[in-house]
């Protein structure tokens, strides 16, 4: 992966030490490590357009995603009661828009 200077656009703590937010800047994927779960949606859960809108997910997808979450906040509590430090980390890649 590149410099992460050059990849890091702007990070968020959400949850002290265990849940952050970040966007980046990269063709690639951050592979996770023993102490750190990288995940993303944007496979997943795809935005389906009414008519030629862009607005956020619906309700429907917004409850995955915490669900999804959910789940790895609690595998995470559970783990980190082995290892030293278990961080989670959600990231987005923006998709050049083109018009």
């Amino acid at each position: 992966m590149e410099d992460s200077s050059e990849v890091l656009v702007c990070a968020a703590e959400y949850i002290k030490d265990r849940l952050y937010f970040v966007t980046l800047r990269t063709s690639g994927r951050p592979r996770s490590t023993a102490n750190t779960h990288y995940f993303t949606i944007d496979d997943e859960l795809v935005y389906e357009n009414f008519y030629a809108d862009f607005g956020p997910l619906n309700l429907a997808m917004l409850y995955r995603y915490c669900q999804k979450l959910n789940k790895k906040l609690k595998v995470s509590t559970v783990a980190s009661c082995y290892y030293s430090f278990i961080g989670i980390v959600y990231y987005y890649i923006p998709v050049p828009f083109f018009l």
